[in-house]
């Protein structure tokens, strides 16, 4: 590596830690190691919980990894959704990433990376084979891994793993797609990770920045392996540009005038429609928020239930005259809900995204049709999550 190179990303990842890191600041990069503190606990307990149980689990997971994950095709979302109609497998596909041992071997483990990634968007196919969506990754993937196990593992995200192998002359190649070799991007982070090591100035400082973050220490995976902290370095280095130019990428050739104005307006159209997606995210996550197992409600046509389960897109509900019920979560808070116990203005709130809810399924496919029409269009989108 080059360690001049190198030395000048460490001293403004120092310089900018306060931004990184301090809500006030609108970031807030230490949720890594909040995430890794309770991904593998979580993880383990969706993984050991009945069939019926397993999507609601694994939605509190999804949960806990905020957007590290899930970014504009929301992979790890998918796989709650698939895991309501197809638990088994869902669950098979992370016990065999996870737990299965490998020695250490990353040949074998980056074949476990593949198989998770193929046989995940298999599933997809067959649930939803005309979405655009829901597809796992190299990212996705290694984030599962980096969680549960940070100790022997490294997240890898490609545009900012390529930008900082580029800047800090590290050459090989790690490839992309079904040719990624994780031992080679390993590799660069295990130099990495020796070169914090070596440096106790660095680490002294880093400590200090460390222990003012607004939380709890014991919240925290204390990290000792420094795997975490090579990833965060990595990500930062291009996401908040601690060296100028480190994502510049060469210039491209001049489109045509009539392509330059249909990329605009594919633009114009997926920022509107991923808008909308959002705000459809927001209002059921509230729903999510408010209904969940336990919950005593009102329901327009089956009257007084009680909430037994909530999944990604279903919820379970036992009426006295009716029995157990399953209804389409958003579908029955926008129309057929109009009483929760203990929340008061569910109703008003509710009155607020009513829209949205109802056309909760319109909103996501307009979101993948445009998506997918820009994408289409687009280069360097090899690794969007």
């Amino acid at each position: 590596m080059n360690k001049v190179h190198l030395k000048q990303i460490l001293e403004n990842y120092l310089n900018r830690f306060e931004e990184m890191n301090m809500q006030a600041h609108g970031s807030s990069e230490w949720h890594k190691w909040r995430m890794a503190q309770a991904f593998r606990a979580m993880m383990n307990r969706a993984l050991s919980a009945t069939d019926e149980a397993f999507p609601a689990e694994l939605l509190q997971v999804k949960k806990l990894t905020e957007d590290l994950i899930d970014g504009p095709m929301q992979p790890f979302y998918g796989l709650c959704r698939i895991a309501e109609k197809a638990p088994e497998e869902v669950r098979d596909l992370f016990c065999k990433l996870l737990q299965a041992e490998d020695d250490g071997n990353l040949v074998i483990r980056s074949e476990r990376v593949h198989d998770f990634i193929a046989g995940s968007n298999r599933l997809c196919e067959q649930q939803f084979p005309k979405s655009y969506l829901y597809k796992n990754n190299s990212h996705s993937v290694t984030c599962y891994l980096g969680l549960y196990d940070p100790t022997h593992n490294y997240i890898f995200k490609a545009t900012e793993a390529k930008n900082f192998a580029c800047y800090v002359g590290f050459s090989d190649d790690w490839g992309a797609g079904q040719n990624f070799h994780l031992d080679a991007y390993y590799r660069m982070c295990d130099q990495l990770v020796a070169v914090l090591e070596e440096d106790a100035s660095f680490l002294t400082k880093w400590k200090a920045h460390w222990a003012n973050l607004p939380v709890k220490q014991e919240a925290l995976y204390s990290d000792q392996q420094h795997h975490l902290l090579a990833y965060d370095i990595i990500y930062a280095s291009t996401h908040y540009k601690l060296v100028p130019g480190i994502d510049e990428r060469p210039a491209r050739k001049s489109p045509a005038p009539q392509r330059t104005v249909d990329i605009e307006a594919l633009k114009s159209s997926y920022e509107a429609a991923a808008q909308r997606e959002k705000e459809r995210q927001q209002a059921e996550a509230y729903v999510r928020q408010v209904l969940v197992a336990g919950v005593k409600f009102h329901h327009k046509r089956y009257g007084v239930g009680v909430i037994q389960q909530v999944s990604a897109s279903q919820l379970a509900a036992d009426f006295p005259e009716g029995g157990r019920k399953n209804l389409d979560l958003a579908v029955a808070a926008a129309n057929g809900i109009d009483e929760v116990d203990g929340v008061t203005d569910f109703a008003k709130r509710i009155g607020t995204v009513r829209s949205v809810l109802q056309q909760s399924v319109e909103i996501q496919r307009d979101y993948e049709r445009t998506l997918k029409a820009y994408h289409e269009v687009m280069e360097n989108a090899d690794d969007v999550s």
